[in-house]
């Protein structure tokens, strides 16, 4: 198995798993919301996009300064919509318990497993790819 994980590199991993994390923002936001407000799907679109285009760009052999910004773009974008969601969800979960009491609304337990699902895919994997572009140094 590490034989297998050394023989891809790193590139073609951070490529599967920018088609992993777009899988499940396809999935989470036009599979399980019914409904949603439009710019809800525009995001979800425009982060689709990016984290296909880039894992394209992981996968070429050469590299250029637009395949690094590309890559970038789509980490700190993603980043930046997992920072703005998992804030959302302690906020909607605050004022929830505020305002309604302990017993009203979505339980503390749905809480927890919408935060357990975005902050993998949507605060710490973009954290680890914004980090590994930073250390990879300039393209040639």
């Amino acid at each position: 198995m590490i034989q297998l994980v050394k023989r891809l590199g790193t590139e073609r991993w951070f490529a599967i798993g920018n088609v992993v994390v777009a899988l499940v923002i396809g999935l989470g936001v036009f599979g399980a919301l019914p409904v949603r407000p439009t710019w809800v799907g525009v995001a979800a679109v425009v982060l689709i996009v990016a984290l296909a285009s880039s894992s394209v760009v992981l996968l070429r052999p050469s590299r250029s300064i637009w395949f690094d910004r590309i890559t970038k773009v789509a980490g700190a974008s993603l980043l930046a919509a997992g920072v703005a969601v998992t804030g959302t969800i302690t906020l909607a979960l605050t004022f929830a318990r505020a305002v309604a009491g302990a017993g009203a609304g979505p339980g503390r337990l749905f809480f927890a497993v919408a935060l357990l699902v975005v902050a993998p895919y949507m605060v710490i994997y973009p954290a680890g790819l914004l980090l590994w572009l930073g250390s990879r140094g300039r393209p040639q």
